[in-house]
């Protein structure tokens, strides 16, 4: 891996931004549950897990399929 890419042209820098924000997110309690059926409630859970999932997946997909190492 002898090229070099600028870190806002990597996928896997792009999805572990995005995740961190959506965990400093629950962590300050923007997302909230929704009070109602067991469902519902459970609905913010299941969606933040979800999103983190696709997002650690495009994560490490980014980096495995690289060509470029990056640069800060």
């Amino acid at each position: 891996m002898e090229t070099t890419k600028p870190w806002y042209a990597s996928n896997a820098v792009w999805a572990s931004l995005i995740q961190m924000a959506v965990g400093v997110a629950v962590a300050m309690g923007v997302v909230n549950e929704v009070a109602g059926t067991t469902i519902i409630a459970d609905g913010p859970d299941i969606a933040i897990g979800f999103v983190n999932g696709l997002l650690g997946a495009w994560s490490l997909y980014g980096r495995v399929r690289a060509t470029a190492q990056v640069t800060a």
